[in-house]
Protein backbone atom coordinates (compact mmCIF):
# COMPACT_ATOMS: atom_id res chain seq x y z
CA UNK A 1 0.00 0.00 0.00
CA UNK A 2 1.31 3.47 -0.90
CA UNK A 3 2.29 5.58 2.13
CA UNK A 4 0.05 8.45 3.17
CA UNK A 5 1.80 11.79 2.69
CA UNK A 6 1.10 15.37 3.78
CA UNK A 7 2.46 18.39 1.90
CA UNK A 8 2.35 21.51 4.07
CA UNK A 9 2.73 24.60 1.92
CA UNK A 10 1.56 24.59 -1.69
CA UNK A 11 3.82 27.13 -3.36
CA UNK A 12 5.91 26.35 -6.41
CA UNK A 13 7.74 23.42 -4.84
CA UNK A 14 5.07 22.10 -2.48
CA UNK A 15 2.34 22.50 -5.08
CA UNK A 16 4.38 20.71 -7.73
CA UNK A 17 5.11 17.86 -5.32
CA UNK A 18 1.43 17.54 -4.32
CA UNK A 19 0.43 17.40 -7.99
CA UNK A 20 3.01 14.76 -8.89
CA UNK A 21 2.38 12.53 -5.86
CA UNK A 22 -1.35 12.58 -6.58
CA UNK A 23 -0.72 11.77 -10.24
CA UNK A 24 1.41 8.79 -9.18
CA UNK A 25 -1.44 7.49 -7.00
CA UNK A 26 -0.04 8.35 -3.57
CA UNK A 27 -2.75 9.29 -1.05
CA UNK A 28 -1.51 12.84 -0.50
CA UNK A 29 -3.08 15.61 1.55
CA UNK A 30 -2.24 19.24 0.87
CA UNK A 31 -2.45 22.25 3.14
CA UNK A 32 -1.61 25.92 2.68
CA UNK A 33 -2.07 28.88 4.98
CA UNK A 34 -3.61 30.90 2.15
CA UNK A 35 -7.33 30.17 1.57
CA UNK A 36 -7.11 31.19 -2.10
CA UNK A 37 -4.30 28.67 -2.68
CA UNK A 38 -6.33 25.94 -1.00
CA UNK A 39 -9.34 26.80 -3.17
CA UNK A 40 -7.25 26.69 -6.36
CA UNK A 41 -5.76 23.32 -5.39
CA UNK A 42 -9.20 21.89 -4.57
CA UNK A 43 -10.42 22.96 -7.99
CA UNK A 44 -7.41 21.29 -9.63
CA UNK A 45 -7.97 18.09 -7.63
CA UNK A 46 -11.35 17.59 -9.30
CA UNK A 47 -9.67 17.49 -12.72
CA UNK A 48 -7.00 14.94 -11.81
CA UNK A 49 -7.05 11.48 -13.34
CA UNK A 50 -7.26 10.10 -9.79
CA UNK A 51 -9.20 12.75 -7.83
CA UNK A 52 -9.32 10.61 -4.69
CA UNK A 53 -5.49 10.61 -4.43
CA UNK A 54 -5.11 14.34 -3.83
CA UNK A 55 -7.15 16.17 -1.22
CA UNK A 56 -6.90 19.58 0.44
CA UNK A 57 -7.63 20.37 4.09
CA UNK A 58 -7.86 23.60 6.07
CA UNK A 59 -5.59 22.92 9.06
CA UNK A 60 -2.20 21.42 9.85
CA UNK A 61 -3.64 18.84 12.29
CA UNK A 62 -6.05 17.61 9.62
CA UNK A 63 -3.21 17.34 7.10
CA UNK A 64 -0.94 15.19 9.27
CA UNK A 65 -3.65 13.20 11.07
CA UNK A 66 -3.17 9.96 9.10
CA UNK A 67 0.13 10.72 7.39
CA UNK A 68 3.24 8.55 7.58
CA UNK A 69 5.41 11.40 6.36
CA UNK A 70 5.07 15.16 5.95
CA UNK A 71 6.90 17.58 3.69
CA UNK A 72 7.38 21.18 4.82
CA UNK A 73 6.96 23.29 1.68
CA UNK A 74 7.67 26.67 3.28
CA UNK A 75 10.50 29.20 3.43
CA UNK A 76 13.16 28.86 6.15
CA UNK A 77 11.70 31.62 8.40
CA UNK A 78 8.38 29.75 8.50
CA UNK A 79 9.84 26.36 9.42
CA UNK A 80 9.88 26.95 13.18
CA UNK A 81 6.21 27.98 13.41
CA UNK A 82 5.10 25.09 11.21
CA UNK A 83 7.18 22.63 13.23
CA UNK A 84 5.50 23.90 16.40
CA UNK A 85 2.07 23.21 14.91
CA UNK A 86 3.12 19.73 13.81
CA UNK A 87 4.70 18.98 17.19
CA UNK A 88 1.48 19.99 18.97
CA UNK A 89 -0.38 17.22 17.11
CA UNK A 90 1.95 14.51 18.45
CA UNK A 91 2.92 13.53 14.89
CA UNK A 92 5.47 10.72 14.92
CA UNK A 93 6.10 10.17 11.23
CA UNK A 94 8.99 11.18 9.01
CA UNK A 95 9.51 14.88 8.35
CA UNK A 96 11.42 16.49 5.49
CA UNK A 97 11.48 19.86 3.77
CA UNK A 98 12.32 21.65 0.51
CA UNK A 99 14.17 24.70 1.89
CA UNK A 100 17.28 25.99 0.14
CA UNK A 101 19.55 25.92 3.22
CA UNK A 102 19.99 22.85 5.34
CA UNK A 103 22.29 23.34 8.35
CA UNK A 104 20.33 26.23 9.93
CA UNK A 105 17.11 24.19 9.63
CA UNK A 106 18.84 21.12 11.06
CA UNK A 107 20.03 23.26 13.99
CA UNK A 108 16.44 24.37 14.70
CA UNK A 109 15.25 20.77 14.73
CA UNK A 110 18.12 19.57 16.94
CA UNK A 111 17.66 22.43 19.41
CA UNK A 112 13.87 22.56 19.71
CA UNK A 113 12.64 19.15 18.57
CA UNK A 114 15.26 16.54 19.46
CA UNK A 115 14.28 13.01 18.55
CA UNK A 116 12.24 14.16 15.54
CA UNK A 117 12.49 11.83 12.54
CA UNK A 118 13.94 14.59 10.40
CA UNK A 119 15.70 14.19 7.03
CA UNK A 120 16.54 17.53 5.41
CA UNK A 121 15.71 17.79 1.72
CA UNK A 122 16.08 20.22 -1.16
CA UNK A 123 14.94 19.69 -4.75
CA UNK A 124 17.28 21.68 -6.98
CA UNK A 125 14.81 23.38 -9.26
CA UNK A 126 14.01 27.03 -9.49
CA UNK A 127 12.06 29.57 -11.47
CA UNK A 128 11.78 33.31 -11.21
CA UNK A 129 8.02 32.86 -10.76
CA UNK A 130 6.70 31.51 -7.48
CA UNK A 131 3.42 30.33 -6.00
CA UNK A 132 0.91 27.57 -6.60
CA UNK A 133 -0.18 28.92 -9.98
CA UNK A 134 3.36 28.28 -11.29
CA UNK A 135 3.52 24.71 -9.96
CA UNK A 136 3.77 21.78 -12.37
CA UNK A 137 3.42 18.05 -11.94
CA UNK A 138 6.47 17.31 -14.09
CA UNK A 139 8.84 19.73 -12.37
CA UNK A 140 10.85 17.07 -10.53
CA UNK A 141 11.62 14.83 -13.51
CA UNK A 142 15.43 14.31 -13.53
CA UNK A 143 15.71 16.93 -10.78
CA UNK A 144 18.63 16.61 -8.32
CA UNK A 145 16.91 16.15 -4.94
CA UNK A 146 19.22 16.47 -1.96
CA UNK A 147 18.47 14.20 0.99
CA UNK A 148 20.79 14.95 3.88
CA UNK A 149 22.50 12.31 5.94
CA UNK A 150 25.07 13.04 8.65
CA UNK A 151 28.43 11.35 8.83
CA UNK A 152 27.76 10.48 12.48
CA UNK A 153 24.22 9.17 11.91
CA UNK A 154 23.89 6.32 14.39
CA UNK A 155 20.40 4.83 14.72
CA UNK A 156 19.41 2.22 12.15
CA UNK A 157 16.04 3.97 12.04
CA UNK A 158 17.70 7.02 10.48
CA UNK A 159 18.86 4.95 7.52
CA UNK A 160 15.40 3.33 7.23
CA UNK A 161 13.77 6.76 7.12
CA UNK A 162 16.32 8.01 4.57
CA UNK A 163 15.69 5.01 2.31
CA UNK A 164 11.91 5.47 2.70
CA UNK A 165 12.15 9.02 1.39
CA UNK A 166 14.62 8.10 -1.33
CA UNK A 167 12.21 5.45 -2.64
CA UNK A 168 9.40 7.99 -2.87
CA UNK A 169 11.40 10.74 -4.56
CA UNK A 170 13.06 8.40 -7.06
CA UNK A 171 9.60 7.05 -7.87
CA UNK A 172 8.57 10.52 -9.13
CA UNK A 173 11.64 10.82 -11.34
CA UNK A 174 14.07 12.72 -9.09
CA UNK A 175 17.79 12.05 -8.81
CA UNK A 176 18.36 11.69 -5.06
CA UNK A 177 21.72 13.14 -4.00
CA UNK A 178 22.98 12.06 -0.54
CA UNK A 179 25.15 14.70 1.15
CA UNK A 180 25.59 16.32 4.55
CA UNK A 181 23.79 19.53 5.43
CA UNK A 182 27.05 21.49 5.52
CA UNK A 183 28.22 20.17 2.15
CA UNK A 184 24.85 21.14 0.70
CA UNK A 185 25.05 24.70 1.99
CA UNK A 186 28.57 25.20 0.67
CA UNK A 187 27.64 23.79 -2.75
CA UNK A 188 24.46 25.85 -3.18
CA UNK A 189 26.31 28.99 -2.13
CA UNK A 190 28.38 28.44 -5.28
CA UNK A 191 25.78 27.43 -7.83
CA UNK A 192 22.57 29.07 -6.58
CA UNK A 193 23.04 31.85 -4.04
CA UNK A 194 26.06 33.53 -5.64
CA UNK A 195 24.30 33.68 -9.06
CA UNK A 196 21.39 35.52 -7.43
CA UNK A 197 23.73 38.18 -6.04
CA UNK A 198 25.63 38.44 -9.32
CA UNK A 199 22.46 38.66 -11.43
CA UNK A 200 21.24 41.62 -9.42
CA UNK A 201 24.66 43.32 -9.58
CA UNK A 202 24.84 42.86 -13.36
CA UNK A 203 21.33 44.27 -13.77
CA UNK A 204 22.09 47.34 -11.67
CA UNK A 205 25.44 47.82 -13.39
CA UNK A 206 23.73 47.85 -16.79
CA UNK A 207 21.15 50.38 -15.69
CA UNK A 208 23.31 52.68 -13.54
CA UNK A 209 24.86 55.01 -16.10
CA UNK A 210 23.84 57.89 -18.35
CA UNK A 211 23.55 55.25 -21.11
CA UNK A 212 21.45 52.89 -18.99
CA UNK A 213 18.34 53.14 -21.18
CA UNK A 214 20.41 52.46 -24.29
CA UNK A 215 22.18 49.52 -22.63
CA UNK A 216 18.88 47.91 -21.63
CA UNK A 217 17.49 48.40 -25.15
CA UNK A 218 20.54 46.63 -26.59
CA UNK A 219 20.40 43.82 -24.04
CA UNK A 220 19.99 40.41 -25.67
CA UNK A 221 20.94 36.80 -24.95
CA UNK A 222 23.94 37.35 -22.70
CA UNK A 223 22.10 39.88 -20.55
CA UNK A 224 18.91 37.79 -20.43
CA UNK A 225 20.66 34.52 -19.48
CA UNK A 226 22.97 36.05 -16.87
CA UNK A 227 20.29 38.10 -15.09
CA UNK A 228 17.20 35.84 -15.16
CA UNK A 229 17.17 35.18 -11.42
CA UNK A 230 17.19 38.91 -10.67
CA UNK A 231 13.44 38.63 -11.38
CA UNK A 232 13.05 36.35 -8.35
CA UNK A 233 11.15 37.59 -5.31
CA UNK A 234 13.68 39.81 -3.44
CA UNK A 235 12.18 38.80 -0.09
CA UNK A 236 12.82 35.13 -0.84
CA UNK A 237 16.32 35.76 -2.19
CA UNK A 238 17.31 37.91 0.78
CA UNK A 239 16.00 35.22 3.11
CA UNK A 240 17.92 32.24 1.79
CA UNK A 241 21.09 34.27 1.19
CA UNK A 242 20.99 35.56 4.76
CA UNK A 243 20.47 32.08 6.21
CA UNK A 244 23.57 30.94 4.30
CA UNK A 245 25.53 34.16 4.81
CA UNK A 246 28.90 32.72 5.88
CA UNK A 247 29.24 30.29 2.98
CA UNK A 248 27.92 32.89 0.53
CA UNK A 249 30.34 35.60 1.73
CA UNK A 250 33.25 33.15 1.28
CA UNK A 251 32.14 32.40 -2.27
CA UNK A 252 31.81 36.09 -3.09
CA UNK A 253 35.38 36.62 -1.85
CA UNK A 254 36.58 33.97 -4.30
CA UNK A 255 34.49 35.43 -7.13
CA UNK A 256 35.78 38.95 -6.49
CA UNK A 257 39.34 37.60 -6.61
CA UNK A 258 38.66 36.01 -10.01
CA UNK A 259 37.10 39.21 -11.34
CA UNK A 260 40.10 41.16 -10.06
CA UNK A 261 42.34 38.84 -12.07
CA UNK A 262 40.34 39.62 -15.21
CA UNK A 263 40.49 43.35 -14.51
CA UNK A 264 44.27 43.19 -14.06
CA UNK A 265 44.64 41.35 -17.37
CA UNK A 266 42.54 43.94 -19.19
CA UNK A 267 44.74 46.73 -17.79
CA UNK A 268 48.01 44.90 -18.35
CA UNK A 269 48.87 46.35 -21.77
CA UNK A 270 47.67 47.28 -25.23
CA UNK A 271 46.89 43.70 -26.32
CA UNK A 272 45.68 41.44 -23.49
CA UNK A 273 43.96 38.96 -25.85
CA UNK A 274 46.11 35.89 -25.16
CA UNK A 275 46.19 36.40 -21.41
CA UNK A 276 42.43 36.95 -21.34
CA UNK A 277 41.88 33.87 -23.49
CA UNK A 278 43.85 31.79 -20.97
CA UNK A 279 41.71 33.21 -18.16
CA UNK A 280 38.48 32.42 -20.03
CA UNK A 281 39.36 28.94 -21.29
CA UNK A 282 38.90 26.86 -18.07
CA UNK A 283 35.41 28.25 -17.53
CA UNK A 284 34.53 27.51 -21.14
CA UNK A 285 35.65 23.89 -20.74
CA UNK A 286 33.68 23.30 -17.52
CA UNK A 287 30.49 24.99 -18.76
CA UNK A 288 30.61 23.18 -22.10
CA UNK A 289 30.64 19.84 -20.25
CA UNK A 290 27.73 20.77 -17.95
CA UNK A 291 25.37 19.25 -16.96
CA UNK A 292 27.22 15.99 -16.32
CA UNK A 293 25.84 12.99 -18.14
CA UNK A 294 25.19 9.63 -16.42
CA UNK A 295 28.22 7.37 -16.66
CA UNK A 296 28.74 4.27 -14.52
CA UNK A 297 25.75 2.60 -12.86
CA UNK A 298 26.68 0.95 -9.59
CA UNK A 299 24.86 -1.19 -7.04
CA UNK A 300 25.74 -1.36 -3.35
CA UNK A 301 24.22 -1.96 0.09
CA UNK A 302 23.18 1.31 1.73
CA UNK A 303 25.49 2.76 4.35
CA UNK A 304 26.26 6.31 5.41
CA UNK A 305 29.81 6.17 4.07
CA UNK A 306 28.88 4.67 0.71
CA UNK A 307 26.04 7.14 0.18
CA UNK A 308 28.20 10.15 1.04
CA UNK A 309 30.96 8.89 -1.23
CA UNK A 310 28.45 8.73 -4.08
CA UNK A 311 27.06 12.18 -3.36
CA UNK A 312 30.42 13.92 -2.96
CA UNK A 313 31.47 12.49 -6.33
CA UNK A 314 28.45 14.21 -7.89
CA UNK A 315 26.52 10.96 -8.17
CA UNK A 316 22.91 10.22 -7.39
CA UNK A 317 20.56 7.41 -6.40
CA UNK A 318 18.39 6.11 -9.22
CA UNK A 319 16.54 3.32 -7.39
CA UNK A 320 16.12 1.87 -3.90
CA UNK A 321 15.23 -1.78 -3.49
CA UNK A 322 15.07 -2.69 0.17
CA UNK A 323 18.49 -1.67 1.45
CA UNK A 324 20.14 -2.03 -1.95
CA UNK A 325 21.03 1.14 -3.83
CA UNK A 326 21.31 1.59 -7.57
CA UNK A 327 23.45 4.67 -8.04
CA UNK A 328 24.85 6.61 -10.96
CA UNK A 329 28.23 8.25 -11.18
CA UNK A 330 28.42 11.23 -13.55
CA UNK A 331 30.73 11.61 -16.50
CA UNK A 332 33.92 13.42 -15.60
CA UNK A 333 34.08 17.20 -15.93
CA UNK A 334 37.58 18.78 -15.91
CA UNK A 335 37.38 21.07 -12.88
CA UNK A 336 40.77 22.73 -13.32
Amino acid sequence: MAPRIAVLGLGLMGGSLWRRLAAEGYPVTGYDLDPATRAAARADATTMSNPSAGRIVDTVPAAVADAEMAVLGVWVPDVENLMHQIHETGFGGILTDVTSVKQPVQDIIDRKYPGTRWIGGHPMVGFSRQGYTSSRGDMYEDCPWVLCIDEDAKPASTMRDWLFLARIFTSIGARVVPITARDHDEAVARISHTPHIVANALTLNAAASPLGHLALTLGAGSFRDSTRVAMSNPDRTASFCSWNSDALADELDQLIARLSQARSILRSGPNPTEALRSWLWPGHVVRSAWPPEPDDEISFPASVSSLLELGRAGGWVREVNGTQITGVRPSSIPLR
